[in-house]
């Protein structure tokens, strides 16, 4: 409520404001303002206001405003102007007002309601005509790197971003069901997975802008890329993957789409959250973006790894291969890639989600969570000499 503070006290007032951030840090700060154009000569708002509602009431155009913080040591990054929200907002007051009438007599007594009244009347006026306004400044200390977004997050954008997600989601799958009935193989749908969320990083970095949706998006294209290239590797010159031959049997396509593709399109989207988190927010914690980062490469290098045991293990002859494969990482779990796939996708969520704030991290928790525990159990011929 800046516009309280005095012409006289608004250095010192600045001053206060830059003095309670370190470097870096951030102020926002909400007041009321008058137009420069209608204003007229009363930055009180007029004697009516200053005379019966608020004596110490001083506003000006908020391009005098922000020429404060300006020459008192802060940097102005955004104004968002709140004039027409506050007509509504006011509105809202004065039902209330009404509504309540008989108490607020009993209370203060007629005389202070008919004032109140009035200025909640005129006020709505004000700013519907445009006379009075009320502005949000958001600044920086200087002195340090600061984190804000280079865009205004808002709902408009959360909408924008999921709705790229879904886009890539439903094209991706629906040219992987195309190619699937081509070639008479479901399992190419495990190639497209991780394409997919390579697709989305990219999209969404591009939407954004922000070097932290760059920087998931080249991690999600290394993980992805290697994964699909993997994949890709492992089962060209073999037929049907028997998960799927074993699942559908000799079912129609359209059970194939029920059953594969209209299960793989949603997943890529719900474990892409963090992805849509990080292209609106701005980083709160960058130490989580550090501990994500880490955490993905350990997951990266498991899955790595486990694949390259798994490929030695396959060549070696029949007559000395174990049955069932026990060494290396395989000795600790059932599926390399599962664990390796979840530590990617935790510290995608740290470095993503949680690093903006504890809510978006809440929020979309519900990613990792799937990416550990909602996994189809791997066939025992995964690891054994069967495969």
């Amino acid at each position: 409520m800046g516009e309280h503070v005095g012409e006289a006290n608004y250095p010192t007032y600045v001053e206060v404001l830059r003095r309670a951030v370190k470097p870096g840090g951030r102020v926002l700060v909400q007041q009321m303002s008058r137009s420069g154009r209608k204003g007229g000569k009363h930055p009180g708002g007029g004697p009516f206001i200053e005379s019966f509602i608020a004596p110490d009431m001083h506003m000006r155009p908020v391009g005098e405003t922000i020429a404060h913080p300006e020459h008192g040591g802060l940097e102005v990054r955004d104004v968002h102007g709140l004039r027409e929200h506050y007509v509504q907002t006011v509105a809202g007051w004065l039902e209330r007002f009404e509504a309540n009438l008989p108490r607020l007599t009993e209370l203060v007594g007629e005389e202070v309601v008919r004032v109140w009244r009035l200025y909640l009347v005129g006020g709505s006026m004000a700013f519907r005509d445009g006379r009075m306004g009320v502005d949000q400044i958001l600044m920086v200390r200087p002195g340090a790197v600061h984190t804000l977004p280079a865009k205004r997050a808002s709902v408009r954008a959360v909408f924008v971003v999921a709705g790229i997600d879904l886009l890539i989601c439903l094209v991706a799958m629906g040219l992987t069901a195309w190619v699937s009935r081509r070639v008479g193989r479901v399992s190419v749908v495990d190639v497209a997975r991780g394409l997919a969320f390579v697709a989305v990083g990219l999209a969404l970095a591009v939407f954004s802008g922000h070097w932290l949706s760059w920087l998931l998006a080249g991690l999600v294209a290394v993980w992805g890329g290697r994964l699909a290239l993997h994949i890709q590797r492992r089962s060209r010159g073999h037929g049907e993957d028997p998960r799927y031959a074993a699942m559908l049997g000799d079912a129609g396509f359209g059970t194939v789409i029920r059953k594969v593709f209209l299960v793989r399109g949603p997943a890529v989207f719900l474990v892409s959250l963090p992805l849509m988190t990080a292209a609106v927010y701005a980083v709160r914690w960058p130490w989580l973006v550090v501990a994500g980062v880490a955490l993905w490469l350990v997951g990266l290098v498991f899955e790595a790894v486990g694949d390259a045991q798994l490929a030695a293990y396959r060549k070696l002859p029949k007559d000395v291969k174990p049955q069932v494969m026990q060494t290396g990482l395989w000795r600790w779990t059932r599926h390399p890639n599962y664990f390796g796939d979840a530590c990617v996708w935790w510290g995608i969520w740290l470095a993503g989600a949680l690093s903006t704030g504890w809510l978006p991290g809440l929020l979309t928790i519900i990613a990792p969570v799937a990416m550990t525990y909602f996994r189809p159990s791997p066939p025992e011929h995964a690891f054994s000499s069967a495969r």
